[in-house]
């Protein structure tokens, strides 16, 4: 059995997005679960350079998989046993088992990849795309992903504004990982957001929101020279993005 023997294999490795090196351990890892179900083993271990897969039997608890093998003059009561298999020459029912495995497998693996570069991103600001609306989310498209802004992180009076399409920035709050893939939480309220727009456009400047009304008005201290003519600019421009709410810009004491 080999990568090709996998019914679309490559269909599934492109449709989930996943790198070539995580597709291979992927198929490895479930050709070992699949062998050590089938055998009711504990080690085994298979090698996609060589097709091989190694495999450790004990006695006695597989004294009839070794005698069918005719291997038993080869090992004593209470001893073990490895030996070597060809990939392609694996048991019939062992093949079945490997691509409903392997599947679940390679989820699971993206799952994991997924969620070790998105929980680097908590805390920061992100843009991304309303994909539909609900009656208590929203969900957006974060360049492929997808990101939860619950109502309870709405800004209400941006309500109107939340539309198919629209492209906004949002507070990433949390990123969780479970079985079926990860969960990224958004806000549009977070006391945070309004500093970190700011600082995304300056970031050579400082920004702490010290209070901020929702939808309202915030107040920021910064380092930066709150007259200067192009900080006037940036912080319109930041305003507008957050539909009009009043940014009080302040010096640090």
């Amino acid at each position: 059995m080999n990568i090709e023997a996998i019914d679309g294999y490559e269909e599934l490795v492109d449709a989930l997005g996943v790198l070539p090196e995580t597709a291979k351990r992927a198929l490895a890892l479930s050709m070992e679960t699949a062998m050590r179900n089938f055998y009711k083993a504990s080690d085994c271990l298979v090698d996609l350079d060589s097709m091989t897969a190694n495999i450790v039997f004990r006695m006695p608890q597989h004294k009839r998989v070794i005698e069918k093998m005719g291997l038993e003059s080869e090992v004593l009561e209470h001893d073990i046993l490895p030996v070597t298999f060809s990939l392609a020459s694996l048991p019939e029912p062992v093949q079945k088992t490997v691509r409903p495995l392997f599947i679940r497998i390679l989820e699971r693996m993206k799952a994991e990849d997924e969620y070790s570069i998105w929980k680097n991103q908590v805390g920061q600001v992100i843009e991304g795309v309303i994909r539909k609306r609900y009656a208590d989310c929203v969900q957006v498209d974060l360049n492929g992903a997808t990101g939860t802004l619950k109502r309870c992180a709405w800004v209400f009076s941006e309500e109107s504004i939340y539309r198919t399409g629209r492209v906004m920035h949002f507070y990433i709050s949390s990123v969780k990982h479970h079985l079926s893939g990860i969960t990224i939480a958004l806000s549009r309220s977070s006391k945070k957001l309004p500093a970190l727009l700011l600082k995304s456009h300056l970031p050579m400047h400082r920004f702490v929101c010290s209070r901020r009304f929702i939808g309202q008005k915030s107040t920021i201290y910064t380092d930066a020279p709150c007259r200067d003519r192009d900080i006037v600019r940036i912080r319109e421009k930041v305003r507008l993005e957050l539909n009009g709410e009043i940014l009080e810009m302040r010096s640090f004491p």
